[in-house]
């Protein structure tokens, strides 16, 4: 089984031929951003950056000026606050998807917008109850989500906890394979030859 995967699918055509996709570098684990004394804080800068998917070079949005930001890693009871900086030209905020918080305050409010320039602090308590898995973070403002989260504005959460529910889960190794919606298209020079496009799969399971 596979603990927790978020799986990049590619499909490319071209005059009806599917084009060969040549191999990349070896999967590496994203690092971690890891709770101490029940706390997490993170410093998130949100601003434009290039990055490179199979030897093609995108401009995107990127966290930190990381295509795959750290996951982050709390337990139930955990306070989350991130200092959320906005670098872009258009608002942003972020939404902690998945997670069983209050939107009041400085809490998971998807109605908030970070303009640019601008700074915000999200504190997120995490419930005592709160079930263990694996969640994400990302972009959430109205009308430039879809453009935001494309172009690298996510990341993953992951809430310790899981081998209590499921203890035949203990002593399994974890491996974590995180990578954004990158739904890139390039333009093409040949009429009838379909662009390419890369989608996101979010899967959770056990390894």
């Amino acid at each position: 089984m596979i603990r927790s995967i978020r799986a990049l699918s590619i499909e490319a055509l071209a005059d009806d031929h599917a084009a060969a996709v040549a191999p990349g570098v070896p999967l590496t684990a994203p690092t971690d951003l890891v709770r101490r004394h029940g706390q997490l804080h993170v410093d998130l800068t949100a601003a434009p950056g290039e990055y490179t998917i199979g030897g093609e070079r995108f401009e995107g949005m990127l966290y930190n000026d990381a295509y795959i930001p750290p996951v982050w890693r709390l337990k139930p009871g955990d306070m989350l606050t991130v200092a959320l900086h906005n670098s872009l030209q258009q608002p942003t905020n972020l939404h902690f998807h998945g997670l069983h918080v209050s939107p009041r305050g400085n809490g998971d409010n998807v109605f908030l917008h970070v303009g640019p320039g601008e700074s915000f602090q999200y504190r997120i308590p995490i419930p005592h109850d709160h079930d263990s898995g694996l969640y994400w973070f990302h972009t959430h403002a109205h009308g430039f989500v879809s453009q935001q989260i494309i172009a690298g504005l996510s990341g993953a959460i992951i809430v310790e906890g899981i081998t209590r529910r499921y203890p035949m889960l203990r002593g399994m190794k974890e491996r974590v394979i995180s990578s954004p919606d990158a739904r890139m298209l390039r333009r093409s020079t040949k009429p009838r030859e379909q662009e390419r496009c890369a989608t996101t799969s979010n899967i959770s399971a056990s390894s």
